[in-house]
């Protein structure tokens, strides 16, 4: 029996990509927690690749003639957020003053290392560096060809160990993601539309025991985060074939019906929806739990998991805050409604 969404497809498209995103920026927080192993290993080699290669399916340049509106657009959407919540955070981590974590005044000139925040501007030029192409090169092959061509030129900097202001020298990987998602976007979602659900099951194993495999046993440690690439064709295989699973998931998880399943992609596709505020503020807020749990003589399985229970419920509170009394801060005009 073949899946009719056709009559939601615009629904079902945004809801599926919003739980990808949702289940995605999941894993960042979870990988923050001090994860380790294979695991953790297999879900380095594609959670931030997901993202830019969400971005670039939700990317439409009929509604950007102009660059100039495409950039003003980003502006209120992506530079303002991470300014605002880049002050919030160095003043927060400041007044903290804590071992842990130091952090200089550098990092609101040059960008910054250790907070998830580094993600903003990378996305940002990605972006924009990715518009061009697309106007540039009108044949679907001519794309193709040059983000492949400035892949390469991402492992180059990978190889030589070169760094830009802002962690810009992602931006040579992260736009082939971004671009290859754009591209392939429509026809993910056709197939995915048109596809069997037995067929769709047997995807999701077989993109998952592969991609799990080959992270353990053939690449390096892939780190956007550090333009830790590994070997370039393994090392993208791995991420792709990560990217597909987690795709396949979330719209597997976006038809299978219940009350209960319903209520659980809403959450999911909250989180989705306002994975900004979650990347921007997680770890300090995991980060003062810590300093307020390690006082306590409680051992640390429940120190971590009272820890991860509050941060969550700390989070959500503030994207509440934000969703209904500053909306701008986050290029939003009015409160959408949620779960």
């Amino acid at each position: 029996m073949k899946m009719n969404i056709a009559k939601k497809e615009n629904t079902k498209r945004i809801e599926w990509i919003d739980i990808a995103k949702g289940i995605c920026i999941f894993l960042v927080v979870f990988g923050h927690t001090g994860l380790t192993g294979n695991f953790a290993h297999w879900l380095s080699s594609f959670r931030l690749p997901l993202f830019f290669f969400v971005s670039g399916i939700l990317f439409k340049s009929s509604k950007y003639p102009t660059l100039n509106s495409f950039f003003i657009k980003r502006i209120s959407t992506l530079v303002i957020p991470y300014i605002v919540f880049s002050i919030i955070i160095f003043v927060w981590l400041k007044f903290l003053n804590n071992d842990l974590v130091k952090v200089h005044v550098n990092e609101l000139y040059f960008g910054w290392q250790g907070i998830a925040l580094w993600f903003i501007p990378v996305l940002f030029v990605t972006e924009i560096f990715f518009y061009k192409i697309n106007k540039y090169f009108k044949f679907r092959a001519y794309k193709i060809l040059a983000l492949i061509t400035i892949s390469v030129l991402g492992y180059i900097c990978y190889l030589n160990n070169f760094h830009l202001p802002f962690k810009l020298e992602v931006v040579f990987t992260s736009v082939f993601y971004y671009g290859i998602g754009n591209i392939s976007g429509a026809y993910i979602i056709r197939f995915f539309d048109r596809t069997k659900f037995i067929y769709l099951l047997s995807g999701l194993f077989v993109f998952f025991i592969l991609g799990f495999y080959l992270s353990i046993n053939i690449i390096g440690k892939l780190d956007l985060a550090f333009n830790l690439i590994g070997d370039y064709c393994p090392s993208y295989t791995v991420a792709f074939l990560g990217i597909f699973f987690l795709l396949l998931f979330s719209f597997i998880l976006s038809i299978v019906n219940g009350n209960v399943m319903i209520k659980f992609r809403n959450l999911i596709s909250f989180l989705g929806k306002n994975s900004y505020v979650i990347l921007a503020f997680h770890q300090v807020v995991s980060l003062n739990l810590k300093m307020i749990l390690d006082k306590t003589c409680l051992n640390y399985f429940l120190k971590s998991g009272l820890r991860y229970l509050i941060m969550w419920i700390i989070l959500f509170g503030l994207i509440v805050l934000i969703n209904n009394y500053l909306p701008w801060i986050i290029g939003r005009k009015y409160m959408k409604s949620y779960f």
